[in-house]
């Protein structure tokens, strides 16, 4: 019996959408990781290639990650983690890199960074006042925090940062030993403890801008931000009515247009990093310094993706694709099979 061309058109589009759902979980299965291995290496004379730890080339790495890339290079170099880079109690006659290095770490602590080339911001000693109302809070939401450190630390202590929550951001070293990341509020107060660590400071909307325009129109302004773009953030923008020209994925930052008033409000987003007039956007001698500033976010802000919160999203999506796939799957099976009766008779 000659099959029928409806009959045929149905299979073919069966067929189609079953390819088109199943597809990208058979990829996803086979698909290489993300991960980028820093292309620092340094040879063994083995000729084992021991990769260095680059933080600004490992955001959005896990914690577990960042461990085990850790202590392979420590095993791979034969360093002991416990090992302090540049301490020595004690030099030798004529050493005088050893004596320089001790010279560095008995410097006193500065605690004031030129930040973003635009204007001086003051850390704080020890634990911040301010983060003392995150500690009885929601201990899973990730604070934007600057780490600084009062001398260089060994690998185990920045595996127990790692463990403690500390993940690395693109562009996070600042001066002086300090670093802008998130942590969670429930290490706050585990991190300021440690004998390595000069202070643990809120990065306060305060220190995200310095000059403002003084005209009110919308002017075209840079947003930077500390994790890469996320779709919350143009979301958040939006609800602001700030219009997105485009992102820079290098610079990781927006090119926006609005106006002076705004500046406290986008301030006041925990993912933005810092806020700038274009250059040339406006005269200089009409940028006018920025005066009452907050020193507190009013809301929790947009707290950043955790280690398994993506994988367990992609999980259940893989999942609704399958089950919808071999239902279409048998769908065409069923077909075929009446065709096939069909003919038989």
């Amino acid at each position: 019996m000659i099959i029928k061309k409806s009959h045929l058109i149905l299979f073919l589009i069966s067929f189609v959408l079953g390819s088109i759902l199943l597809a990208p979980s058979i990829f996803a299965q086979t698909s290489p990781s993300p991960i980028t291995d820093s292309p620092v290496t340094q040879t063994q004379p083995d000729g084992q290639k021991c990769t260095a730890v680059n933080p600004d080339e490992l955001e959005g790495i896990s914690g577990d990650e960042l461990v085990r890339r850790w202590m392979n290079y420590a095993e791979c170099r034969g360093i002991d983690i416990h090992q302090t880079p540049g301490r020595s109690a004690e030099c030798g006659p004529g050493d005088y890199k050893c004596e320089q290095l001790n010279r560095q770490q008995q410097k006193p602590m500065d605690y004031s960074i030129w930040f973003m080339s635009s204007h001086t911001i003051t850390l704080s000693r020890g634990l911040d006042p301010l983060l003392e109302d995150y500690i009885n809070d929601d201990p899973t939401h990730q604070i934007p925090v600057i780490i600084q450190l009062n001398r260089d630390t060994s690998i185990a202590e920045m595996i127990e940062l790692i463990r403690l929550g500390l993940r690395y951001y693109r562009g996070s070293a600042l001066e002086n030993r300090a670093y802008l990341t998130f942590v969670p509020a429930s290490s706050i107060q585990q991190i300021s403890t440690r004998s390595y660590v000069a202070g643990i400071t809120l990065f306060k909307p305060s220190f995200k801008y310095n000059l403002i325009p003084k005209t009110e129109d919308k002017v075209a302004t840079f947003v930077s931000t500390i994790e890469t773009e996320r779709p919350q953030h143009r979301l958040d923008l939006g609800n602001l009515e700030i219009e997105v020209v485009q992102y820079d994925t290098t610079l990781k930052l927006y090119e926006t247009k609005m106006s002076a008033s705004q500046y406290d409000e986008v301030a006041n987003f925990e993912w933005v990093k810092f806020i700038k007039v274009v250059p040339n956007s406006v005269p200089e001698n009409q940028l006018i310094k920025a005066q009452g500033k907050t020193d507190n976010y009013s809301n929790s802000g947009v707290i950043p993706a955790t280690d398994n919160k993506s994988d367990e999203d992609t999980g259940d999506r893989r999942l609704v694709s399958i089950i919808v796939g071999l239902i279409v799957i048998t769908a065409c099976i069923l077909i075929l099979s009446r065709l096939k009766r069909k003919r038989v008779q």
